[in-house]
């Protein structure tokens, strides 16, 4: 991110679709993807002009952080369990022995 654009993001209250997008490392697209599903709050100026407030930046970057932290917990668990019962497999005695 350039420095002309960090000293306009962090000053500003609302960031532009290509500031969000550069802040987030994500294409112009995939930010309006976003506001169109209703999961990045945007205003609408006038006909074309769209604008993102910073705090709502803010606690998309939070929701996001906090899925994929869920989404790694539930996965290391799945893990942890599947081990679990190979072990429990290993360990049974086999029948008629």
């Amino acid at each position: 991110m350039s420095q002309r654009l960090a000293d306009n993001t962090d000053n500003a209250d609302y960031w532009s679709v290509k500031a969000v997008a550069e802040h987030l490392s994500v294409s112009s697209r995939t930010v309006e993807r976003w506001i169109s599903a209703g999961n990045l709050p945007a205003v609408k100026i006038g006909r074309r002009l769209v604008r993102i407030p910073r705090q709502a930046v803010r606690a998309f970057i939070a929701r996001q952080a906090r899925l994929s932290l869920s989404e790694s917990t539930a996965f290391e668990a799945a893990t942890c369990a599947s081990r679990e019962l190979a072990q429990v497999i290993r360990i049974r005695p086999a029948k008629g022995r």
